[in-house]
């Protein structure tokens, strides 16, 4: 199923988002995609702790 999706952003945070696709070489329906489901996985774990990690950095993150 496809689904078309029209947003209207904020200058700056539409810049925000083309400065984030360009570091990871993703278009913006690509980066949209993976932050939908990191939010669909995030609302599953509600109220518990989520460490994130990038290699050897690593966040926590209170959801």
């Amino acid at each position: 199923m496809t689904v078309k999706l029209s947003l209207h952003l904020a200058s700056p945070l539409n810049s925000l988002l083309d400065k984030r696709c360009e570091e990871k070489s993703m278009t913006k329906s690509a980066f949209l995609r993976k932050a939908v489901a990191l939010m669909l996985a995030a609302t599953e774990v509600e109220g518990r702790k989520v460490v994130l990690r990038d290699g050897a950095e690593e966040k926590e993150v209170i959801l």
